[in-house]
């Protein structure tokens, strides 16, 4: 059953319950018994729990729904040789500002075989520039880019990278860090004597203009 057809019915019967309960109250104060109050107190208890499942029901359904909240998602197929964290940066505003408050990381694997690393924004997070960062272990190699997916809604904005639509198409990077080889569509990982370890690459005008239309079909 759909979430938002169960919480109405949950909703139903809580009125319903609150109804019966205010009636079996009416009648355990007229009635003058033992047996019969007993009766009407287990059929209160018993209420009581029911209203009390609900309304547990209720906050889970709503915790459910937070999660599956769409979010804006960055998917890179990358082959990766060592084990690492990735990290992807975002801003909203057009310019390249990049700070650790607007990123989110990506634990991989290193081996031969090409892997999916998903980057899954903040709830209502828009970006209009992205910049990735290839790890923090420095003894990492050379990456990869198969391909890369943007993702929102039902909209995408989908590629995969050729020596006829490579990399640099879409993607700046400094080389003293990394090189972008448009033939192989390989990161290559420069480990520089004397500079921070800091191997990334981040959006051009062309792929920011990209992902901004994902969210403004």
């Amino acid at each position: 059953m759909p979430t938002e057809t169960r919480l109405f019915f949950q909703q139903q019967l809580k009125k319903l319950n609150n109804h019966i309960l205010k009636i079996i109250i009416k009648f355990a104060k007229k009635t003058k018994t033992m047996k019969t109050k007993k009766i009407v107190i287990s059929i209160f208890s018993i209420l009581t729990l029911i209203s009390c499942k609900n309304e547990s029901d209720k906050k889970e359904g709503d915790q459910n729904q937070a999660e599956l909240k769409e979010t804006f998602d960055v998917n890179f197929n990358l082959t990766i040789s060592k084990d690492d964290t990735f990290q992807l940066y975002y801003t909203e505003d057009g310019t390249l500002n990049f700070g650790d408050d607007r990123s989110v990381k990506s634990v991989v694997k290193g081996g031969e075989a090409p892997q999916d690393v998903l980057f899954k924004l903040p709830a209502d997070v828009l970006p209009t520039n992205i910049r990735l960062d290839f790890g923090e272990n420095p003894e990492q190699g050379n990456v990869a880019v198969k391909s890369m997916k943007l993702k929102y809604l039902n909209n995408s904005y989908e590629k995969t990278f050729s020596p006829s639509d490579p990399l640099s198409h879409y993607f700046y990077s400094i080389d003293s860090q990394v090189k972008l080889n448009d033939a192989t569509s390989i990161a290559e990982i420069v480990h520089p004597k004397g500079q921070t370890y800091d191997p990334l690459m981040w959006s051009n005008q062309f792929l920011s203009e990209e992902m901004v239309k994902i969210y403004k079909k």
